[in-house]
C-alpha cells in the first residue's frame, strides 16, 4: 500500500491591513499612520517579487467628494510605486479598485502567484485614464497675469 501526500494547497489571497482616512479637510490624504503600514506591505512585495497588491479604496455615503474611493485607492498605490520612502515597487504589480462597504477606508490585498482576488466580483476596477491620485501637497496655481499689464506692455 502506497501512502501519497496530498497536492498543497493552492495559493491563497490575504487582507493584510486597511487605512482610516480621519482629515476632513484632505479625506484622500495617506497619512503617518497609513504609511508604516504600505511600507511593510512594500517590504512583503520587495520579499516576494511575484505576488500582487490589490488596494480597495472605500468611501462613506455620507462623503460627496466625487470619485473619493478611487482616489484613496490611487494614492496607496502613488505611495507603494514611488512615495516618500522610495519603495519602488513596479506599478504594474499593483490594481486599485472601488468597493461598496460604504466605509472611509481603503483594504490592501496581498495576491500571490497563482492566486486570484476574492473580492474582484464585488469590487470595480479604477480607470486610471479618468481618475488620478491627488498630491498631498498640490503645486501652487500660477499667477494670472493682470489683464492691464499684459495691454500696458502691448502699448
Amino acid at each position: 500500500m502506497t501512502v501519497e501526500n496530498p497536492p498543497p494547497p493552492p495559493p491563497q489571497a490575504s487582507k493584510l491591513n486597511e487605512c482610516q482616512y480621519p482629515n476632513e479637510k484632505k479625506p484622500w490624504r495617506v497619512d503617518n499612520t497609513c504609511k508604516a503600514a504600505l511600507d511593510d506591505i512594500a517590504l512583503k512585495l520587495q520579499q516576494d517579487s511575484e505576488a500582487k497588491l490589490v488596494v480597495v479604496g472605500n468611501a462613506d455615503p455620507k462623503e460627496k467628494r466625487k470619485n473619493l474611493a478611487a482616489e484613496r485607492a490611487l494614492n496607496v498605490k502613488a505611495y507603494i510605486a514611488g512615495g516618500e520612502a522610495k519603495q519602488n515597487i513596479d506599478p504594474s504589480r499593483i490594481e486599485t479598485r472601488t468597493g461598496s462597504e460604504g466605509t472611509a477606508n481603503s483594504e490592501h490585498w496581498i495576491v500571490p502567484a497563482g492566486a486570484t482576488f476574492p473580492e474582484a466580483g464585488t469590487t470595480t476596477p479604477v480607470d486610471e485614464t479618468k481618475v488620478k491620485a491627488v498630491p498631498d501637497h498640490p503645486k501652487p496655481a500660477a499667477k494670472p497675469v493682470a489683464k492691464k499689464k499684459a495691454a500696458k506692455k502691448a502699448e
